[in-house]
């Protein structure tokens, strides 16, 4: 009803540790039910109120792999094209072949910035930069040279045995 009156619809799922096994059901609703075919999988940014919160949110990105090629399968029969729907926050050593649609792993677009209560704009990228980190295993990996990293905040959590090379 909202695309009849001109509406955009904008879709996010923010993945948790409670939700990441509805991840082919949220793109099965998207895809098959909703026609939608441009929307977000976000993982957690692991600093903030996550640094308090993280153990009844977070949840590994290995654990979450299986489902989320689970949703893409159903994406990909449905005539998927690369781009959309976006992942958001993950490495793509986690999951290489989801390569095309993860956000923000390498290359950098411009003008993004964050609002602040003090009317000023914060560099997201060079704030996300300041939070990312690699470990040695990462001067292995064939996108070593073009890849931005991991949050080291996901690293303290759950370490960064999960980060092998490409």
């Amino acid at each position: 009803r909202l695309r009849r009156l001109g509406v955009e619809l904008g879709l996010n799922f923010v993945v948790t540790r409670e939700n990441y096994r509805e991840l082919p059901a949220f793109f099965r609703l998207c895809v098959e039910k909703l026609r939608e075919r441009d929307f977000d999988v976000i993982f957690l940014h692991h600093h903030g109120l996550m640094e308090l919160n993280g153990p009844a949110f977070a949840v590994r990105y290995s654990r979450a792999a299986p489902y989320l090629r689970r949703a893409f399968k159903i994406y990909e029969r449905a005539g998927a094209r690369e781009g959309t729907p976006t992942l958001v926050n993950m490495p793509p050593c986690v999951a290489p072949e989801l390569k095309p649609w993860i956000a923000d792993w390498s290359t950098r677009s411009t003008g993004d910035g964050l609002a602040n209560p003090s009317d000023s704009s914060i560099d997201l990228h060079a704030m996300k930069d300041e939070q990312r980190g690699k470990s040695p295993a990462c001067a292995r990996c064939s996108l070593d040279k073009v890849c931005l990293g991991f949050e080291r905040g996901y690293a303290a959590r759950f370490g960064a045995e999960e980060f092998v090379p490409c």
